[in-house]
């Protein structure tokens, strides 16, 4: 008879028998989390102790119930239910994450993913935010990403102003190629602190598939990477009719009728920004538009609330990463776990994050060692092409402790390399 069989068994014995199930199950745990020994002595102390505790004891037909269990079920745990503790001990950490998120996000004003920067400004101003590698090789402390973002907020803060409330609430769009990826987070950062939904656009649609995406996600200021010239100046006259305020992520402006951010953004203040401006934000409002490549259609964005948003940027804690280690994203920022995941999750973590403008499999393993990397991120394919390039004796030689992500297929030589 399998343990499935002798369990169905014991719980039509104590239906007979009129027994609560609690103490053969309470007996079966302690032996199989315990063990032996110590499940025997715990039983050895409630019976010698049965003259303090007999009102509390359960009827002896119930403990006959538990004998026969111990002796019917096996002395360890089924391999199927090995890490069953540890499974339930994760859910239930996951619900208390939960419920901790929703209550922030309830609080007047509410606590979004933008708090994260401003928490790590206070408790680490010199530390390093994020570091972007590839020609241009950039970094930037966490006091110099607020300061920055502040500037982006009250720069733009006049031109998302809703008229009905005169809060900052009208949606951005972003449409920033990797190159330029910490000036692209100063002002997403800038414009989350004014409590604005922003959608992050794929920089190499053009025509129809842009002028879709913007328009799509009422935006009524579009930020455009000065590379990306002509992808504006296409649908430029459309996005004008449709009073869509145009501007290029940088200091100088080559066509007539869109304005230089950084511009706008050197000259405004680095004073914080009131917490009362995000006040209207709830839990289940949009918080980012990231949009697809279009490749079966039109661009559709994928909609994530508030919630959604703290909820997986609190996943590289869950996955044991500490604010002591150094992340390595190649993931686009226009892509769902390059941004929330592995952007947000740092800052929420108060880890440093190493942004690369592309993945580059020849030179991934030399990055790690460049930057000090510990995390790495994955999505679908990028292990396998990892795996698929010729092996180098340094390979080997890093600092990487941990691999997170989703979508990795069985692999042979992964775990060797």
């Amino acid at each position: 008879m399998g343990v499935w069989q002798k369990l169905t068994f014991l719980l039509l014995l104590l239906l007979g028998l009129r027994q609560p199930p609690w103490p053969a199950a309470m007996a079966v745990a302690l032996r199989w989390f315990l063990g032996d020994p110590a499940c025997f002595v715990l039983l050895g102390l409630a019976l010698l102790a049965r003259p303090w505790i007999s009102s509390w004891m359960p009827h002896w037909l119930s403990l006959v119930a538990a004998a026969v269990t111990l002796t019917l079920l096996p002395p360890q745990l089924p391999p199927r239910l090995r890490w069953l503790h540890k499974d339930v001990a994760y859910v239930f950490k996951i619900l208390s994450c939960a419920l901790k998120i929703r209550r922030l996000l309830n609080r007047q004003p509410p606590e979004t993913f933008v708090n994260a920067l401003e928490r790590q400004a206070q408790a680490r101003p010199d530390q390093v935010a994020f570091v972007c590698t590839g020609p241009g090789a950039c970094s930037i402390t966490n006091s110099q990403l607020d300061a920055r973002a502040c500037q982006a907020a009250w720069a733009l803060k006049a031109r998302l102003k809703d008229t009905t409330n005169q809060q900052a609430t009208k949606t951005a769009a972003l449409l920033v190629l990797p190159s330029k990826n910490i000036p692209a987070l100063t002002v997403f950062l800038g414009l989350a602190k004014l409590g604005c939904p922003v959608a992050w656009i794929n920089p190499y649609g053009r025509g129809m598939p842009l002028l879709h995406s913007v328009l799509s996600s009422g935006a009524s200021v579009l930020i455009v990477d000065p590379d990306l010239q002509e992808s504006l100046e296409e649908v430029l006259p459309k996005l004008l009719a449709e009073n869509i305020c145009c501007f290029y992520l940088g200091h100088t402006s080559p066509t007539p009728g869109v304005e230089a951010l950084e511009v706008a953004m050197d000259a405004a203040p680095s004073d914080p920004v009131p917490a009362s401006l995000r006040a209207n934000i709830q839990w289940q409002n949009p918080a980012l538009f990231i949009y697809t490549s279009g490749t079966t259609g039109l661009p559709k964005p994928a909609i994530l609330s508030h919630e959604r948003v703290l909820q997986v940027s609190k996943m590289l804690s869950f996955c044991g990463a500490t604010a002591d280690d150094v992340v390595y994203v190649v993931l686009p920022l226009y892509h769902t776990a390059g941004l929330i995941l592995g952007v947000l999750g740092c800052l929420e973590l108060g880890a440093t994050c190493v942004l690369a403008p592309k993945f580059s499999a020849s030179r991934f393993w030399a990055d790690c060692r460049q930057h000090g990397v510990t995390v790495i991120q994955y999505v679908g394919e990028v292990l396998r092409y990892l795996c698929n390039v010729p092996e180098k004796p340094e390979d080997k030689i890093h600092p990487v402790r941990l691999a997170m992500g989703n979508g990795l297929r069985a692999i042979q030589k992964c775990g060797t390399r």
